[in-house]
């Protein structure tokens, strides 16, 4: 039953993440900056960005 309701949940929130995926996208299509690429050194700073912000969410040194 736990396995049965574990499933059931992710699941659930799977049909939630790609619901809001959905509602972003419709938002997005109507901004034209939304369609600009964005320059590698700036997508890889946005990334390292991400990385050190999750790692100090999980209580890890950044750094």
């Amino acid at each position: 039953q736990i396995s049965e309701a574990a499933t059931n949940e992710k699941q659930q929130n799977i049909q939630h993440s790609e619901g809001q995926q959905s509602v972003v996208r419709r938002s997005l299509a109507a901004v034209p900056a939304a369609s600009a690429p964005v320059p590698d050194d700036v997508a890889d700073r946005v990334r390292r960005a991400v990385c050190e912000i999750r790692a100090c969410e999980a209580g890890a040194d950044p750094r």
